[in-house]
């Protein structure tokens, strides 16, 4: 039995005799070790709970990554990257911690919107997995920046279901860039920026019910975007 897997049999949290224990370690005996506040963390609650995640999508192509705006611990960090997470991250400092927690920046996406061109620059410069954009304004900028440094950026453009959109072959539709529905023809600067990246999908907002016809409409549009560029 691997290590993980031993681990995850451990309770993570439990009364003994009516003290609060992490795995078994009475907390109280931590406090008066280390003072309070102390932050207690469970490294078998962790592990099963990324172990679920990626068992249930095993036999898929899948990378499961965890969003560092939860918590960026570098230890917890560092635990993740050794069982092989991904990470989702919304700033350069996030990337950075990433990197400094032993964590491989080419297998993260780089969330939120208010990205700097320096952020990008950065990323681009760490090979980051994927640009998750939140706006065509956002594609402009990649793609600038991506060309500046004589590379092509990898982005997926983020989708939000919580608007009823429709597609159609030679336009966005009503693509919802932060829920702003937009009904126009690709602007020639926004076909501009595309054709300086790769397009490595949608990435879907699943927040709120997603309905099929969504789903359907946004393996189409990651379509029109290949045939874009």
């Amino acid at each position: 039995m691997t290590e993980p897997a031993a681990r995850r049999r451990v309770e993570a949290f439990s009364r003994r005799r009516g003290v609060l224990a992490c795995e078994g370690v009475p907390l109280a005996e931590i406090a008066d070790r280390f003072g309070t506040p102390t932050y207690v963390y469970s490294r078998a609650a962790i592990e099963g709970a990324f172990a679920a995640y990626t068992g249930a999508l095993r036999g898929r192509p899948s990378l499961v990554c965890y969003a560092m705006k939860a918590n960026s611990n570098l230890a917890v960090l560092n635990l993740l990257a050794r069982a092989g997470s991904g990470f989702d991250i919304v700033s350069g400092g996030e990337l950075a911690r990433v990197i400094a927690a032993g964590g491989d920046p080419r297998t993260g996406g780089f969330s939120g919107v208010g990205k700097t061109p320096a952020e990008i620059a950065q990323a681009l410069a760490a090979d980051i997995l994927c640009f998750n954009l939140e706006s065509a304004a956002e594609l402009e900028i990649v793609g600038r920046v991506a060309a500046d440094m004589r590379r092509r950026a990898r982005v997926s453009v983020r989708v939000t279901a919580s608007r009823y959109w429709s597609w159609a072959t030679d336009t966005f539709g009503s693509l919802v860039f932060n829920d702003a529905v937009q009904k126009a023809r690709l602007p020639k600067e926004v076909y501009n920026a595309l054709r300086r990246t790769v397009t490595r999908g949608v990435a879907l907002d699943v927040s709120v019910s997603v309905p099929a016809s969504m789903i359907t409409a946004s393996g189409l549009m990651a379509r029109m975007l290949s045939r874009t560029v």
